[in-house]
């Protein structure tokens, strides 16, 4: 116990000595008596985990996975974290800020970058203590497109919510935000007036007409597909990374950030129609499209990394399943998890993730709308499951998406 008590001062002492930017995180692995092989020992190995977050200067916080020794004190396991997503600027003034929020104190929140200042930031972590993600939407890119072409006329892509206006598509000001519901269209800030200036409209996936014009494809009014490329990547990149790294996020958001280009693009329309995907105004063929997405999409996420650095957080929803070194976990939604096979697939996709994950590792199960055939018990029962195997995941409350299902507040 003395030996374990001299390494684990020796590691917070390594810790607390370095200086680090308000937000950045690590993790400490202590092991007694497990083999010194630099490996993680999740709890199915045999080594107990318990989760400890610890609230240190400038919000650094320090995951440690402790494990009980047969002659030490019980340790009892903390509340389960929570996240939340999609928080906006204006909800900061709103009357629920910062009580209904509460549930979330020392989780994830994830954070459109419209109109958010480094002040706003602050105020996140000194009111929540929490991890603060700038969204960003990895295939669909917020520029203006006033011709845009929908993939699918529905309520995400129609005349009413058109393929793009510019700016962040439907924003919320207040806690019970419901974007198919209460929100509006907002026009470009500053932040999306400059992704517009360093992202060319050719670089967008665009359909070829005869006469020579274009038209870049819609799934969404959050903006055209495109397909990241290396010019593409060189320019959004450092944008990107720049303002987070300036306006004190503590990392990324990855929306969309798909597993395989038959889930990326609507790849069945394309077959039809002449596209060009790279700013060449010449067309591409699906073959060519897949095999673009499948080499330039980790070099996307590789930069991102880069530009940000190993201490940032880098969250990614994938819809599907998919491992990356890159990021720090993965986020599901729960629909895709219900019963019986599905949810053990998500759990083996969390723990395959979690293996290779940057530290602080952390996913996310999003809580979906609730309804008959998904009632609010039956989510929060299997989130409980899955936290029960995996600690490292946090339920999620999917607001701006319709659903207003919390479980297991952590006040």
């Amino acid at each position: 116990m003395l030996a374990f008590c001299a390494v684990a001062m020796s590691a917070m002492a390594i810790v607390t000595s370095r200086k680090v930017p308000a937000g950045t995180q690590f993790q400490i692995s202590w092991r007694v008596g497990a083999p010194d092989d630099g490996g993680e020992h999740p709890a199915s190995e045999g080594w107990p985990v318990w989760t400890k977050i610890i609230a240190a200067e400038e919000h650094a916080r320090t995951q440690q996975h402790l494990v009980k020794t047969d002659d030490s004190p019980p340790l009892a396991a903390p509340r389960p974290r929570a996240a939340y997503y999609l928080l906006w600027r204006a909800m900061l003034d709103g009357p629920n800020w910062p009580a209904a929020y509460k549930p979330y104190k020392n989780g994830v929140v994830v954070m459109d970058p419209y109109n958010v200042s480094a002040a706003d930031i602050a105020v996140v972590k000194r009111d929540l203590n929490a991890t603060v993600l700038m969204y960003v939407d990895t295939t669909d890119m917020a520029i203006k497109a006033k011709n845009g072409v929908c993939a699918a006329d529905n309520k995400n892509c129609n005349s009413k919510l058109p393929c793009s206006s510019g700016g962040p598509g439907l924003c919320c000001t207040s806690f019970d935000c419901d974007r198919f519901k209460n929100a509006k269209l907002c026009a470009a800030d500053a932040f999306y007036r400059g992704l517009a200036n360093v992202f060319k409209p050719s670089w967008a996936l665009n359909l070829l007409d005869t006469n020579g014009t274009s038209q870049p494809l819609c799934k969404y009014y959050f903006g055209p597909v495109f397909c990241p490329f290396q010019e593409s990547i060189d320019a959004v990149v450092p944008y990107v990374t720049n303002w987070v790294l300036e306006t004190g996020y503590d990392g990324l958001y990855l929306d969309e950030f798909f597993s395989t280009a038959t889930v990326a693009f609507p790849l069945a329309l394309l077959k039809a129609r002449k596209f060009d995907a790279n700013g060449d105004g010449k067309p591409e063929t699906v073959a060519e499209l897949v095999s673009q997405f499948k080499k330039f999409k980790p070099v996307l996420a590789a930069r991102l990394r880069q530009g940000l650095g190993d201490g940032a957080v880098i969250l990614a929803n994938t819809g599907g399943p998919q491992t990356s070194k890159i990021l720090n976990g993965v986020t599901v939604e729960m629909e895709h998890c219900s019963t019986g096979a599905k949810l053990e697939q998500c759990i083996a996709f969390l723990e395959a993730q979690h293996k290779v994950s940057v530290l602080p590792a952390m996913s996310v199960m999003w809580l979906t709308g609730e309804s008959a055939a998904n009632p609010a018990a039956a989510q929060c029962k299997r989130v409980a499951e899955i936290q029960a195997k995996l600690p490292y995941v946090m339920a999620g409350t999917d607001f701006y998406d319709g659903s207003h299902v919390t479980c297991n507040p952590t006040v």
